[in-house]
This record gives structure tokens, sequence and C-alpha cells, in this order.
């Protein structure tokens, strides 16, 4: 706004010093046109002087005429040159009148263009120091661009690795809980073979009860054989050497059973632990498993399963060091004294 304010300036400023320059020539040609009056004035007089100061009766009178016309429009020429030169003066003074204010709206102007040219140096140094700000500004501008271009690529890669993370962990978690699923069934089927593990105790401490009365019945036995050697009456004797006969097959027969029973029972055992063990292999620490190709993650088991393992850990370690323990079944040790019978000889 103001470079258009100070061209418009300049502008009226040119104008007014080509109208002043166009005055001055003005006022040049009325000056030279004036003089060329002022001697034809001058001249005209010169001649009519001259022509009234003669007083010859031989003049012929043509020639009088003649210079009254030419009197006449020395006269007329003289006034319309006195009529020119009085418009021309006119014109003259509004001329010089015009130049004046002329010359005053050309020094206001010069004031005004001054003041303007003095702003328009501020200004250049004020938007000089702007440009130098801007520069500043830009180059704050690049910089913090730089940094903020950098921060959001750390930022992407940083999403782009926790992305990776979840997905890991979530296929992780998957492996996780099918692994569970599958510990869940084993349990479940665990929970049969314990069951089956119960039955079989029951089954074992029956036999051990049995096999307890067979070792007392043998002691009983044993008394017996004692008394029959120690017995007068051969025929009391081969009746209870009969009825010790068929005992003692009952007996082998029974000790038999118990035994292949307890075969059994054993082989189920072993199973049964066996089949612990793999469970409690699953318990293992992160650290102390071999590594495989599914990926885990160290994570706090669910709080019923794992109560619940560890309650059917401990009882099923309860219950089969219990079994172990009833399985030990003493043999019976019969003190042979002097006199018994054999097994050979009863046989």
């Amino acid at each position: 706004a103001l470079q258009l304010r100070q061209l418009r300036l300049e502008r009226k400023l040119a104008n007014s010093e080509g109208q002043v320059v166009e005055l001055t020539h003005l006022i040049r040609q009325i000056k030279t046109e004036n003089v060329h009056l002022d001697q034809l004035l001058s001249r005209a007089l010169e001649d009519i002087s001259f022509f009234s100061t003669l007083d010859s009766p031989q003049a012929d009178t043509g020639d009088w005429s003649s210079l009254d016309d030419e009197y006449t429009d020395a006269q007329t020429l003289a006034e319309q040159r006195a009529s020119d030169l009085s418009s021309a003066l006119a014109s003259h003074e509004a001329i010089a009148t015009r130049l004046e204010s002329i010359q005053k709206e050309k020094m206001e102007y010069e004031d005004k263009l001054k003041s303007l040219t003095t702003t328009s140096d501020d200004l250049g140094a004020t938007v000089a120091l702007l440009e130098t700000e801007l520069a500043a500004a830009q180059t704050e501008v690049h910089k913090a661009s730089s940094q903020h271009a950098f921060a959001l690529k750390k930022e992407k890669d940083a999403v782009t690795r926790l992305t990776s993370t979840v997905q890991k962990n979530r296929v992780a978690e998957d492996a996780l809980r099918a692994e569970i699923e599958q510990l869940t069934a084993e349990l479940t089927n665990a929970e049969r073979f314990q069951e089956a593990y119960y039955s079989l105790s029951d089954e074992v401490g029956a036999l051990i009860t049995r096999n307890q009365i067979a070792e007392e019945e043998a002691d009983r036995i044993s008394k017996f054989n004692a008394e029959i050697l120690g017995h007068n009456n051969p025929a009391q004797r081969i009746m209870y050497v009969d009825r010790i006969r068929r005992e003692l097959a009952e007996a082998k027969h029974k000790i038999a059973l118990l035994a292949r029973e307890q075969e059994n029972v054993v082989a189920q055992n072993d199973d049964l632990q066996h089949e612990l063990d793999m469970y409690k292999s699953v318990r293992v620490p992160l650290d102390s498993k071999p590594r495989t190709n599914i990926t885990r993650i160290g994570r706090p088991p669910l709080v019923n399963l794992g109560n619940s393992l560890n309650s059917s850990v401990q009882t099923t370690h309860a219950q089969f060091a219990f079994g172990k323990s009833a399985f030990r079944v003493q043999e019976p040790l019969l003190e042979v004294t002097d006199g018994d019978m054999t097994i050979d000889e009863l046989m």
C-alpha cells in the first residue's frame, strides 16, 4: 500500500513538473508576443505621429485615404493586440497563480516523498529484520520438522515392534490355552485313573488284610503242627494232618492269587506314576525346560487349575506313598522248633 501511494505521489509530481514546464514555455511565448506587439504598436504610433506632422497641401487625396485606412487598420490591430495582451496578462496572472499553487503542491509532495522515503527505508530495514527472523524461524521449523519426523519414525518402529510382540504373545497365548485345554483333558483322564487307583488301593488293602489273615492262619497251623507232633493218638494225628494239608493248599491258592493281583496292582501303579511324572514335567520352570519350536511366555497360571493340579498331585503322591508302603508285605517268618513237621513231610 505504501509503495502504491509512493508511486501515485511520484506520478502526480511528474505531472506537476510537466505542467510547470508547459506553463513556462507558454509564458515565454506570451512574453515574446507581447514584445512583438509592443514593437508593432510603437511603430504604428511613430507612423501616426509622422503622418500627423505632415501638413502638405500638395499631398494626394488618395494617399490620405490610404493612410487613413492604414491608420484604421493599425488602430484596430493595436486594439486587438491590446485586447490580446490584456487577456494574455490575465492568463499570465492565472498561470502564475496556478504555478505558485503547483509549486506549493510540489513542495508538499516533495515533503511527503521525503517522509515516504524515510518510511520506506524504515520499512526496508524492518523487512530485512523480518526476513532474517523468517530465515531463523524457517531454520527452526526445519529442525523441528526433522526432529518430529525422527520421533515419528521411532514411534512407528516402536508400534511395529509392539505389534510384532503382541502377535507373538497372542500366538504364545493361543498355544498356552491349547496346552491348558489339553492338560485339562488329561487331568480329567487322570481323575478317572485316580478313581481306578483308589479302587485298586482298596483292593490292595483288602489283599493285605487277607494276607495278614493268612499269616495268622499259618501261625495257628504251625501251633497245631506242634500239638500234633506232641499228640499220642495216631488217628487224631491223621485228621489234623489232613486238615492242615487242605488248609495249606487253600493258603497256597490264596497266596498265588494275591501275588498275581499284587503284580497287576504294581504294574498299574507304575503306569500311574509314569503318567503323573508326565503331568509333573509340564510344571517344570521355563528355564529348566528344553527348547522347542513353540515360544513359551512366563505368566501366572490359572488359580483354580493350579490349585487343583497341586492338590491332585499332592494327594496322588500321598496315596502312592501309602500304596508303596502297603505293598511292602512282610513275609511271615515262622520260627522252626525241634520236632515240627516240614511241608515236604505233609505233602
